[in-house]
């Protein structure tokens, strides 16, 4: 006899962020998950992910995607007979990214030091600078990574604040903001610099 069709109930997106998103569905008879995803307008192939146990609830983490960016996709789920149910494109929800970014704020230096600020429009995950003194005749390389206090990461993750100590006097630093989204996209800034003080 015939197979019946599968049918399928409402696709639905969430946790979608900025290098990734969940689509979840249900199909009336057990089937793989697979979703196959592409930026809109893209000629490159599908990158298809998803499960081969069958279910009738699916719900695939799409994850490698760019930041705000339309994404196309299918929902393809197969039956035990190999009978593929591919949704209507049209009819799926919208998938767009988010961005993330990074907003440079205070920079405060003293003779030995410099408190810098930044913040970033999603909770960032971690949160450093990258420095490094524009040598002068006879000075030591000086550079390091500082990264913000995990406890002021955890109650406040939008909102970043590093202190740089054992810093030399009336020199120049370059140095990079780095933050890391949830889902493990990195956002940075071009090359800043931040000048100490000289002593009185």
């Amino acid at each position: 006899g015939k197979s019946k069709p599968i049918l399928v109930g409402t696709v639905a997106l969430s946790d979608i962020q900025v290098a990734s998103a969940v689509v979840t569905w249900k199909t009336d008879q057990e089937a793989d998950s697979l979703v196959q995803y592409r930026p809109k307008g893209s000629t490159s192939a599908y990158i298809s992910v998803g499960q081969i146990e069958r279910s009738i609830n699916h719900s695939v983490r799409l994850f490698g995607l760019s930041p705000n960016t339309e994404y196309q996709y299918n929902v393809v789920s197969r039956n035990y007979l190999g009978n593929d149910l591919v949704y209507d494109q049209a009819a799926l929800p919208k998938l767009t990214t988010t961005g993330f970014s990074v907003t440079t704020g205070s920079v405060a230096t003293t003779t030995t030091g410099a408190t810098i600020s930044w913040t970033t429009n999603l909770d960032a995950d971690s949160a450093f600078i990258e420095y490094q003194m524009q040598k002068q005749p006879g000075d030591e390389a000086q550079g390091k990574t500082v990264g913000v206090n995990p406890d002021d990461l955890s109650s406040n993750p939008k909102n970043h604040k590093v202190v740089v100590s054992g810093l030399k006097s009336n020199r120049t630093y370059t140095y990079k903001i780095k933050s890391i989204s949830k889902d493990g996209f990195v956002a940075e800034t071009g090359f800043l610099t931040f000048s100490t003080k000289s002593f009185d």
